[in-house]
């Protein structure tokens, strides 16, 4: 009786309502959805091209990754294909077999590694720096640091498998960069990454990406890249613009 009349006393006394904000948690139901289609612009290989892709399972690293716990990606099977704007030969860009990469930001008290895997066949570049598809088995291992809630760098260290038609090789490159989540729904990735012996290649490969974001509403995104490449000889840049659909 004495615990029923306290428990009384206390909802009488009560004066204010208690609520569970969850407003600024992550939510399974705001991640973008499973599959995707995209086209778009791209100068690449010194020609304009349309630029297609198909993404059937999951996501890229490009996309809105707020509602992970991590920054990450997850492709399957995505190809990408080129059609000539003046001649209209179509080529193949890239296949991902499959890519899986996370940045988890480091804790003092929990540690936390970065890394990424790929398997498919993508361009490689030469001495001259003109590219050729390769089959490519790529990974790396490395840290990622918040330095606040919407920037975080990263360093990793990558190396891989490459076979062409100059045949077999094993290449290295390094890689540090950074993702800033800025206003009105957009991102920033960059990297730069230092290529040791692709295609055979004895000259060190300097490569700058840089990919901008925009979600403006549900299901759709806009986002425009850039990569600038150079070695001791020669130096190459492409640079796109693409409409995404997600669904």
């Amino acid at each position: 009786k004495k615990t029923n009349k306290s428990i009384g006393e206390f909802n009488s006394n009560r004066q204010h309502e208690y609520l569970l904000d969850l407003s600024d948690y992550k939510s399974p139901l705001k991640t973008p959805d499973d599959s995707q289609i995209s086209l778009g612009h791209k100068h690449f290989n010194q020609q304009n091209w349309l630029n297609f892709k198909y993404l059937p399972a999951s996501h890229a690293i490009e996309d809105d990754n707020r509602q992970f716990f991590s920054e990450n990606e997850l492709k399957l099977m995505e190809f990408s294909l080129l059609a000539n704007e003046k001649s209209a030969a179509i080529k193949l860009n890239s296949w991902t077999l499959y890519s899986a990469r996370s940045n988890v930001p480091w804790d003092s008290l929990t540690g936390g590694t970065s890394g990424h895997f790929t398997v498919g066949a993508q361009q490689h570049w030469n001495d001259q720096l003109q590219p050729s598809l390769a089959a490519n088995i790529n990974g790396g291992i490395g840290y990622t640091y918040a330095l606040s809630k919407d920037f975080n760098v990263y360093t990793m260290f990558n190396s891989g498998v490459g076979a062409s038609s100059v045949g077999g090789y094993v290449y290295a490159e390094p890689e540090v960069g950074f993702y800033l989540y800025e206003i009105f729904n957009m991102k920033t990735f960059a990297s730069y990454k230092q290529i040791h012996n692709q295609q055979k290649s004895d000259k060190t490969q300097n490569l700058v990406s840089i990919t901008q974001s925009f979600w403006p509403v549900k299901k759709w995104s806009i986002y425009a890249d850039y990569q600038k490449r150079w070695n001791s000889i020669s130096s190459h840049e492409e640079y796109g613009l693409h409409l995404k659909y997600q669904y």
